[in-house]
């Protein structure tokens, strides 16, 4: 079990290598340690890519037409860090950077 408490509307991402996938917290399933999240940008160390959540938060990048629609997802709370507010908006700058 987790010890870090989340809440809804919060930014967590998911670590894999040198990749991040940002998500925002849509409800916690306490009872079973789940997160229930929606994915917002994906972040390699070469891009940035904006997923198609992003936009109702206000945030859009123009030069991307479609970006890509990836599912909500249901995942172990262990699995998930806190974003810090600062980093997020630094890569929601950099993509509205790119347009």
């Amino acid at each position: 079990m987790t010890d870090v408490v989340f809440q809804s509307g919060q930014i967590l991402y998911l670590a894999c290598d040198q990749s991040r996938l940002y998500t925002e917290v849509i409800d916690i399933l306490t009872d079973r340690q789940l997160g229930w999240v929606r994915p917002l940008l994906f972040v390699t160390p070469e891009d940035v890519r904006p997923l198609a959540a992003i936009r109702p938060l206000g945030w859009d990048a123009p030069n991307i037409a479609n970006p890509p629609t990836v599912p909500d997802l249901i995942w172990p709370l262990e699995h998930f860090h806190p974003a810090l507010d600062t980093d997020f908006l630094d890569l929601v700058a950099r993509v509205q950077a790119q347009a």
